[in-house]
């Protein structure tokens, strides 16, 4: 019931309560038999009435998120929005959502034809084989979410529902306790040898042992600096981070872009809401979005190229980009999700059974999703 209550800035008091996103009725009725019918045969233990409810959650994961342009609706050109978006995913429709939320009437248009950015193997009705993957959505994404502890309050306002303050979604941690929740693997060219070639790449695990543990690796295997003990005389914890940072230039660097990264939540919330006032935390960060991550690189970590390669890797995971053409607020948030002690989590059901969630609160907020829209075309 708290997490209900909690609200972004600029949200107002009250909020129009939602049905959850598996509560509202299909359209489709034979996409849920069939659904039904899948999930009987794969779980003869379960209750009947509970068959039944996740049986029309499957009915909802099977179906793309968004409802499909039609150019002879001439709807979506008469009504008029508060904020229109143009964009997919996750992080689309979350703003989206809070918008909608706070009252605006908002409209997403995605060129794909599923807002959730799912790829889908579609099964050959003339064929006689049946695929193993046909119609199961695929995340080519990875829609991986760190910081879960965090991460949960934010998305409450989004998703908050009548009978759920998180919409009927649910995480799971990546990993297991004996890998120490493993959730990445980074290979980079040359990462402590004289060697740039293939053959010499030795994969590095990223998992939920933290800054420490990396910054352990770094003075054992690249020739870094050992960083401070993390106890002082008495056995105590040494709760001061800039005590334990010791000769380690690594983790040096990953302290300062967490206090860098301290900020970014309240940064991209101002984005959509006006804020009073905006703290010393928003605005470094703001300056982070306006450098690039190659000068922040270079002026932190000079000496040791090993330290400076891994950072920069594990700093732009997902980008094709160079250092110097990334931004260094998205190079310092990618850094302390990917060394988090907090490790990974992935939604239940993965970006579509999140998508469906927000989708239906930005519809049932009298807002729309709109899939396939050529947007040249349409502006």
């Amino acid at each position: 019931e708290r997490r209900k209550g909690r609200r972004v800035n600029g949200m107002p008091t009250k909020m129009q309560p939602c049905e959850p996103y598996y509560a509202r009725e299909e359209e489709d009725e034979e996409e849920e038999d069939v659904a039904a019918v899948v999930y009987e045969k794969s779980s003869p233990e379960i209750s009947s009435s509970e068959k039944a409810s996740r049986a029309k959650k499957y009915a909802f994961l099977s179906s793309p998120v968004g409802t499909k342009y039609n150019p002879a609706d001439l709807s979506l050109r008469d009504e008029s929005y508060d904020v229109l978006l143009l964009g997919s995913g996750v992080e689309t429709l979350y703003a989206a959502a809070l918008l909608a939320r706070a009252g605006r009437k908002v409209c997403v248009l995605s060129p794909m034809e599923d807002v959730s950015e799912c790829m889908v193997i579609e099964e050959k009705k003339k064929s006689n084989t049946k695929s193993l993957f046909a119609n199961v959505p695929f995340d080519v994404k990875a829609t991986n979410i760190s910081h879960l502890s965090k991460q949960q309050h934010l998305l409450a306002p989004a998703l908050s529902t009548t009978t759920d303050a998180q919409g009927g979604i649910r995480f799971a941690r990546i990993g297991s306790h004996n890998d120490g929740y493993a959730h990445s693997i980074l290979s980079v060219p040359g990462l402590g040898t004289d060697n740039t070639s293939n053959e010499s790449m030795i994969p590095l695990v990223l998992n939920a042992d933290g800054p420490m543990a990396l910054a352990d690796y770094c003075a054992t295997c690249l020739g870094d600096g050992f960083p401070g003990s993390t106890t002082d005389l008495d056995g105590n914890k040494n709760t001061n981070e800039m005590d334990n940072i010791g000769n380690s230039t690594s983790l040096g660097y990953l302290q300062a872009c967490k206090q860098i990264n301290s900020g970014s939540g309240d940064y991209y919330l101002s984005k959509l809401f006006a804020a009073p006032t905006k703290s010393d935390a928003s605005n470094v960060y703001h300056q982070a979005t306006i450098r690039p991550a190659s000068n922040f690189l270079d002026k932190c970590l000079p000496l040791n190229p090993h330290i400076r390669s891994l950072m920069a890797a594990i700093g732009n995971p997902n980008e094709n980009l160079s250092p110097n053409q990334t931004s260094m607020a998205a190079h310092v948030s990618h850094l302390c999700a990917m060394t988090s002690t907090e490790g990974m989590a992935y939604p239940v059901g993965g970006p579509r059974a999140l998508c469906h969630a927000l989708a239906s609160v930005i519809e049932q907020c009298d807002g729309r999703v709109v899939t396939g829209v050529s947007l040249q075309e349409l502006l």
